[in-house]
Formats: C-alpha cells, sequence, structure tokens
C-alpha cells in the first residue's frame, strides 16, 4: 500500500535564511507522547509528536522546538527514553509500510542517529517495550510480538548477535508485558506476564545468568509495570494488570531482589480495568514514588507507606501512558490517551500541558486587503485564526477522549469576509454541508450527502453556490441558492463523462469543469459542456483561476501542471512529470504561482515558480522536516508568499517567503557568515549560511555570555527570551563557529 502525502513548498536551502517558520495552531490541543526530562538541565523537556517528530523545551514546556524528524513520514516513533549517562535519546520506530521497525539511539548534542538495529525476528515485528542497559546501547533486553506470540531476546554487543530468552509459544502462549534489567547487574533480568490462553498465567519471571535459566514468582498473578529504586536495586516494584477476575488490583514490592513479594497497602477506587501502568521512582529523591492507575494518580513521599490517592472523572484525566519526574523537584508530566498533564502537588491537581502539535484535518486561508484569516479543523472543531489581531477562536471542540473526532473540511468564501463553507462527516455514514457567516461560531445545514470534494462562489451572485459531491467516485455537481438560508433551493448539474470531479471554477458568464484529466466549460450554467483540453493518462485535482487575467486558470493533474491565458483555447505546460495536487496563482505578481504535490512516503518535494513558469523553486524533504500533511492552502500578501500546511502530527506550518527573493540568491554569504531572519525577531529566527543543511548547531547567548537557548534546528523559537540583545553562535558540520547579533523585540 503507498502512503501518499501532500507537502509544499516555499524555499531553496540557500534562501532559507530569508524564510520565516512558524506554527500556527491553537496549542490548546496540542498531543505529545513519552514526554521526558532531562536529568542534568534544568527545565528541559524531550517528547514525540503523534508520528515521525522529536520535540523539545528548554521552559518546561511552556514553548517547544522541533528536534529531529525521522526521514520518512510514514514512519512512527514510539518508545521514547533517555539512556543512561543522560547523552543519548533511544526510540522504536513502527512503519506500517516498509520494513523499517526497529530501535534508534540519538545523540542529543549533536542531534544525530549514532546506531540502530532491527529486531532479532522476522521483517514487520512489533516491538512492544525493552530496556537498554548502557548509554552505548550495547546492553538490551527486547521483547517483539510475532504471529506466534511474544519473544524476549538479549545482546551484549548492540544488537549484532541476539539470544532468545523467551517465546510465549514454549510457555503455554503467556504474553509478556514488560521487560526490565537490574541497574548495576546486566546479568539479571525481569519480565512481567500477562494471560495466557489456558490455565497458566501472570508471574514474573527473574534471571540472574543474561537469560539461561530464569526462576517464577508471584504465579497466576496478572503483572505489567516495574520500576527499581534508583539508590537500591534490590527494592523493586511491579503492578497488576487488567482483564483477570482472579488478580485483585495490587502493587507488589520486594526489598531482596526480588526473592520474596508482598502487597503494598493502597486503596484503590473500581472504575473499569482496574490496572496499574506506571511505577516511577523519583531518580533522586528516593522516598517520591509516583503511581498512575487506570483514572487515579498515586504519590508518596516516604517510600510507598502511606499514598496520597486521587481519582479523576474519566472527561477530565483518564489512563495515563508514561510518567516523567523533574530531577529537581516532585513535578511530574504525564503522557495520557488525551492531553498531557502536569502535576506539582502529587496529582492532587492537573494541569494541561500545552503545545501547537495537533492533527489538522483541513485548512483554508484568505485575504481581504492585507489581513489574513486561517480556518482549520482539528479536534472535531473549527478554528479560526484573525491575523489582524493574532487570535484564534475555536468553536465545537469535542472532547479528548472522543475516539474518532468529527472530521471538519473548512472552505473559506474569497468573496465575503467571514464566511466559510463546511463539510463534516462523509463516507458510509453521510455528512452534511453547512455555510457560517461569523468564522465558524455559528453555522447553517445546507444539504446532506456522502462526501464534499469541491466549492466555488458565483462572483455574479454570491447567493449562488457551485457544489461538487464524491458520490461514492461518481462525482456530481449541485447548483445551490441560499438567498433564504431557511429555504435553500437545491438544482443538480449535469456533468460531462463519468468519474470524479477535480474542482469546479466559477465565472461571471462561465463555469470551468475538471472531471478525470479533461477540462470543460459551460456558458449556460451547466447545461451544455465544451471540452477544452485533455490530459491523456493524467487525473486532474486542482482547478485555479489567475486572478490577474479574467481569462487565466491553472490545472494540478498526476502528470503536472498546466496554464492557459485565453479561457482554454491554449495551453502551456508550467510543470512536467509530477504529482500536482493544489496551484494557485498570485494576485499581486504576474507569473508567480505556488503548487503542492503529492509524493510517496520518501519524496516529499514542492516547487514554486515564478515569470510565467520560466523557473522553479524546490525544498527538498530534509528542508520541510519531513512533514506529512494532506491539506495545503497559499496566501500572497505585500512582498510575501504564506504557504499554510495540515499536517498529521505537528498542527499548521506557515512559511512565508519574500516574493523578491525568488529570482536573486546573494552569493556573497559565504559559509564564514551568519545571517539572521528576521533581525530584530520576537518569535522565530532562522540562521542562515551559503549551506543551511550544513548548520549543526545553534547557540544564543544573553550580552553577558550566559547561554540561554540551544538548537540543532536552524529555525529556533525565541519567544520566551526576554527582550535585548544576544549573541548567535552558529556550528556548520566542517567544524566552523561564527557568530551573528540578534535583537529581541
Amino acid at each position: 500500500m503507498k502512503r501518499i502525502t501532500i507537502l509544499a513548498m516555499l524555499f531553496l536551502a540557500g534562501f532559507s535564511g530569508h524564510a520565516q517558520f512558524s506554527y500556527e495552531a491553537k496549542p490548546d490541543y496540542g498531543r505529545l507522547e513519552g514526554i521526558t526530562y532531562d536529568l542534568e538541565v534544568q527545565n528541559k523537556l524531550y517528547a514525540v509528536s503523534l508520528n515521525n517528530h522529536i520535540v523539545v523545551s528548554y521552559d518546561n514546556g511552556e514553548t517547544w522546538d522541533l528536534l529531529y524528524a525521522y526521514p520518512n513520514t510514514g514512519a512512527r516513533i514510539t518508545n521514547l527514553r533517555l539512556l543512561p549517562g543522560n547523552e543519548n535519546l533511544c526510540f522504536s520506530i513502527i512503519n506500517l509500510y516498509t520494513e523499517e521497525d526497529g530501535i534508534y539511539i540519538l545523540n542529543i548534542e549533536d542531534n544525530e542517529i549514532i546506531s540502530s538495529f532491527d529486531a532479532p525476528a522476522e521483517p514487520g515485528v512489533n516491538i512492544t517495550n525493552y530496556d537498554i542497559y548502557d548509554s552505548e546501547a550495547t546492553t538490551i533486553l527486547l521483547n517483539v510480538n510475532t504471529d506466534t506470540g511474544d519473544k524476549v531476546f538479549y545482546t551484549t554487543t548492540g544488537g549484532e548477535n541476539w539470544t532468545e530468552v523467551y517465546d510465549a509459544a514454549d510457555n503455554n502462549d503467556v504474553s509478556i508485558m514488560t521487560v526490565a534489567i537490574t541497574p548495576g547487574n546486566p546479568s539479571k533480568l525481569f519480565m512481567t506476564r500477562g494471560g495466557g490462553p489456558g490455565d497458566v498465567d501472570g508471574g514474573i519471571l527473574i534471571s540472574t545468568d543474561s537469560g539461561e535459566t530464569w526462576t517464577q514468582k508471584l504465579p497466576g498473578v496478572i503483572l505489567n509495570p516495574i520500576d527499581f529504586k534508583p539508590s537500591d536495586a534490590n527494592e523493586i516494584m511491579v503492578g497488576t494488570d487488567m482483564f483477570d477476575d482472579d488478580t485483585d488490583e495490587n502493587l507488589y514490592r520486594s526489598t531482596d531482589g526480588g526473592e520474596t513479594w508482598n502487597i503494598v497497602p493502597a486503596a484503590w477506587t473500581h472504575m473499569v480495568l482496574d490496572n496499574i501502568i506506571i511505577i516511577k521512582y523519583h531518580p533522586y529523591l528516593e522516598d517520591v514514588i509516583y503511581v498512575l492507575e487506570e483514572n487515579e494518580i498515586a504519590f508518596s513521599e516516604n517510600g510507598g507507606t502511606t499514598w496520597q490517592i486521587t481519582a479523576y472523572p474519566e472527561e477530565e484525566y483518564y489512563y495515563g501512558l508514561s510518567l516523567s519526574l523533574n530531577p529537581f523537584d516532585k513535578e511530574a508530566i504525564l503522557t495520557t490517551n488525551m492531553y498531557p498533564m502536569r502535576t506539582i502537588n502529587g496529582g492532587a491537581t492537573i494541569t494541561q500541558v500545552k503545545a501547537p502539535f495537533c492533527t489538522v484535518n483541513s485548512v483554508s486561508t484568505v485575504k481581504f486587503g492585507t489581513t489574513e484569516h486561517l480556518y482549520y479543523g482539528a479536534q472535531g472543531g473549527r478554528l479560526h485564526k484573525d491575523y489582524s489581531t493574532n487570535v484564534t477562536d475555536a468553536y465545537d471542540i469535542e472532547s479528548p477522549a472522543t475516539f474518532s473526532p468529527s472530521a471538519n473540511t473548512i472552505i473559506a468564501d474569497p468573496l465575503n469576509e467571514g464566511r466559510i463553507f463546511i463539510a463534516e462527516g462523509g463516507g458510509f455514514l453521510g455528512g452534511n454541508l453547512y455555510v457560517s457567516t461569523d468564522h465558524g461560531a455559528t453555522r447553517t445545514m445546507l444539504m446532506s450527502a456522502s462526501g464534499f470534494t469541491g466549492l466555488a462562489v458565483n462572483p455574479a451572485n454570491d447567493n449562488v453556490v457551485y457544489v461538487v459531491l464524491d458520490e461514492w467516485g461518481m462525482g456530481s455537481l449541485n447548483r445551490l441558492d441560499i438567498t433564504d438560508l431557511g429555504a435553500v433551493v437545491t438544482t443538480q448539474v449535469t456533468t460531462p463523462g463519468d468519474g470524479p470531479i477535480g474542482g469546479i471554477l466559477a465565472y461571471t458568464n462561465m463555469l470551468v469543469l475538471a472531471k478525470n484529466g479533461t477540462v470543460y466549460k459551460s456558458v449556460d450554467d451547466g447545461a451544455n459542456w465544451t471540452e477544452l483540453y485533455t490530459v491523456e493518462g493524467a487525473t486532474i485535482a486542482d482547478l485555479s483561476e489567475n486572478p490577474l487575467n479574467a481569462n487565466g486558470f491553472g490545472i494540478a493533474t498526476s502528470d503536472g501542471v498546466y496554464t492557459t491565458a485565453d479561457a482554454g483555447a491554449t495551453w502551456t505546460t508550467a510543470l512536467e512529470g509530477i504529482d500536482a495536487r493544489k496551484v494557485e496563482f498570485s494576485d499581486l505578481n504576474d507569473g508567480v504561482m505556488a503548487v503542492g504535490v503529492y509524493n510517496g512516503q520518501n519524496t516529499t518535494d514542492a516547487y514554486i515558480t515564478y515569470f510565467n513558469g520560466t523557473g522553479w523553486i524546490t525544498v527538498t524533504p530534509a528542508e520541510m522536516n519531513y512533514m506529512q500533511s494532506y491539506t495545503m492552502d497559499f496566501n500572497f500578501v505585500g512582498d510575501n508568499i504564506n504557504a499554510y500546511m495540515g499536517t498529521i502530527d505537528m498542527g499548521i506550518i506557515r512559511y512565508s517567503f519574500p516574493i523578491e527573493m525568488l529570482g536573486t540568491v546573494d552569493h556573497s554569504i559565504g559559509e564564514n557568515k551568519v545571517v539572521l531572519a528576521p533581525n530584530p525577531a520576537s518569535d522565530y529566527v532562522t540562521v542562515h549560511t551559503s549551506q543551511l543543511s550544513a548548520v549543526k548547531n545553534v547557540a544564543v547567548y544573553s550580552i553577558t555570555g550566559q547561554k540561554v537557548l540551544e538548537s540543532a534546528q536552524p529555525t529556533i523559537n525565541i519567544s520566551h527570551l526576554s527582550k535585548g540583545v544576544y549573541v548567535v553562535k552558529a556550528e556548520t558540520a566542517s567544524g566552523i563557529i561564527t557568530s551573528a547579533k540578534l535583537v529581541k523585540e
């Protein structure tokens, strides 16, 4: 199966220092996983997006920057953790489309993968969990799920050689829940067990000889999490798992390395699953312990003798996935199946950790004069950002616990400020089309159908709207008169040929329709159609009019971009041989065009043209940080092109690029010189050399010489810095270190 990706555009490596990059999604709905505290740098956090990115915060989660992008948009990073020594992060990869499943070691200082290894079983296995003993990742205990059940492997050679130490097929098909290596003793291994199909269940398996032999403790008790006391590895705590009527919910503790176990008294409340999910000893405050239960947070300051247990209603907090403790105090950050949460009082109260990284299912942007409006669908609702005020309003946001939030496709009306059309739902269950005249705050239903794929407003009468319906791939066109929203008049328009409709344009006296690979026009409101142009073997995905030419428009097809300046009488090939899905003409600069391109999971390019298509700028996947997106839109404002991408894990990415830079490259900027843009800056600044990809590390210093920020990315977030003058030092891959002054507004 091919993973389809839409990505844009906007600058060459040589121009990148002049582009502005920002995250535009409202941070209230951000999702992060595996949040992990750095053990040495105060307020530094690492986390994983919902796909292929690792982000970092230098201010305890107030703001976030991109740290690392895995170079495959079809992959997902999971199981993030900090290795002993605090120098390396490790994570596993899940990829449904390639055989890349494995574990990767990322050096924090260099922001580079220094080693990796595949799961030691047949390709396509799922890495369930693992434990790594040392900072170099030479000794590893790895649990994988295969077609025949769980298998556990052990290595002391960094994955060059593996020993199979457990096979569920030889152990009554009992699953392994968690594996662990004893701190300070790499030969002593632990495995907690779940359920099996027969009468044999649970228990904890312990080996003192690197997995050659095993002894079992707590037989029949379904177990999952395990943790060791940092100051004394002989103190171990495990917790019970779910779905076993014979297992009471309990914590068990051993103080003799696992030989004997006793129940830790704690008063749990009954809910649904009643399982212990996470046990975490504080890395330095040895008597502080956190435990995450289904809907409860347990906290002890006396080594587990007594507990403060706080139960939460399901809509407020439910099911923690991971937990990290601030090494400098008792604060904890929880990854949950809703939003990430923070507690400073042992779970008695929790607050949301905000980030602009969420799943966005549609983006539409429009301008009136120089004022831009951004509309997008996220977390089941509708959001509007007004760039004249920089305020984002959200409407009908669904609970983060919703299993499948509503998908809202929003189309902004270019003729009426504040009017948008909203397609909600679709497919087997059908969907509805709405209109709003107040930026989405309220809405009125216009019609129902199986799916909506396009819309155009008649410029001669803005109460006449042409709506493209999917109709299970057959395609149909409806004319809606919405003069009276209480009595919408719907008329089906007959269209030529069969198959899906790729787009519709409405002019004062003409309709232009794309169907399969052919463009048609009608001068009698769809009663009759004339074929204009056919791209053989291609499918048209988008139509766009040229606002600087009354007879000009373009088509984005699976075989390139084609334009006409005379209402379709003659055509020019603007870009050939690419799978284009979005095309937009500038309304300010003749000949400037933006094109978004669908490509395979590893080939995400995008283009921008200028001087009537005589030149193109291409952005590489690395320059786009391997973002995956299914929706994008463009605005041309003043001297800038603004590209908006709705991503599946990083919210909305905005690139703003000066048009004047399209035709000129400043060759005077050598590798021994740093340019900061913008400068002065208030939110983001990009460090530019003649080779952007050669920027290895960026550090920001106060005027007194104190390092206040460090990043391996050329674009950095400085919004949290105080106003004033700073020094920015950049190190290139060749080892050259140069600096420049930055003014923070």
